[in-house]
């Protein structure tokens, strides 16, 4: 088993540093979020977190700043967090480029418990995430998205073409990941006493030739509305990356 788990790794991280299609930014709005995580299986309320996204300009360069701050149950150690996550993106005719992020978590009693933080080179082509100290290094595509932007490239998927998008994906664990957007369809999302008409999608990872341990990864999928402009409404899967708690998270107007 370890040595299908090596494998699975190895080719995962082959298949993630592919390139990708950018994220075509037709549509953006500054925007405050709130949500609710709960455990997909049992409905427990896990955590709530609130992100505001904003345009502004900054030396004359336009840039979105993401700013998200949340509590409850993070992660797999069942203890008690407080989190601040800070994030800058360059808007550049359309397409988004991350220029550097942190990610803070504090335990109950607000003593830093790990912090996050990562920084984008557009000259070198290096991205460099560094967790509590341990530093990891990932070739900068210019098709990739993090945690925090990664809402804004799904509102912008082209729903009219309902075709595969494959991009790269950096997650938080760290790691890079190739993925394919795929159209499901139309389903309605109820939350409380509201329901909503979105467009269904799946993102998955391409595994290249491991392929067939695919099917070992929990799936994830986004429901944004059919109506103008697609809002996230609802997300299911892995909470930050393999090995995280598989959660849905639901916007809350």
């Amino acid at each position: 088993m370890k040595k299908i788990a090596a494998l699975f790794f190895v080719l995962f991280f082959i298949a993630g540093i592919c390139a990708g299609e950018q994220f075509k930014i037709d549509y953006f709005k500054d925007s405050v979020k709130r949500f609710e995580a709960k455990d997909a299986s049992s409905g427990k309320l896990k955590w709530r977190a609130e992100a505001i996204t904003r345009k502004t300009d900054r030396n004359g360069q336009t840039v979105i700043v993401y700013s998200e701050k949340g509590a409850g149950i993070y992660g797999n150690s069942g203890e008690y967090k407080y989190w601040t996550s800070d994030s800058l993106y360059l808007l550049n005719n359309k397409t988004l480029i991350p220029v550097g992020g942190r990610l803070v978590f504090k335990d109950k009693n607000g003593a830093r418990a790990q912090t996050l933080e990562k920084k984008y080179d557009q000259q070198s082509k290096k991205v460099t995430v560094t967790v509590s100290g341990k530093v990891s290094q990932f070739d900068f595509a210019g098709d990739l998205l993090d945690k925090d932007i990664l809402p804004i490239g799904v509102m912008n998927y082209p729903f009219d073409e309902k075709r595969d998008f494959v991009f790269n994906f950096l997650t938080n664990d760290p790691s890079v990941y190739r993925m394919t957007l795929k159209y499901l369809g139309i389903e309605n999302v109820t939350i409380g006493a509201k329901t909503y008409e979105c467009h269904k999608l799946q993102m998955i990872p391409d595994l290249g030739l491991a392929n067939i341990i695919g099917a070992f990864v929990p799936k994830t999928y986004f429901w944004c509305t059919v109506s103008f402009p697609h809002t996230i409404m609802k997300y299911e899967g892995l909470e930050s990356g393999l090995n995280t708690p598989y959660l849905d998270i639901l916007t809350i107007e």
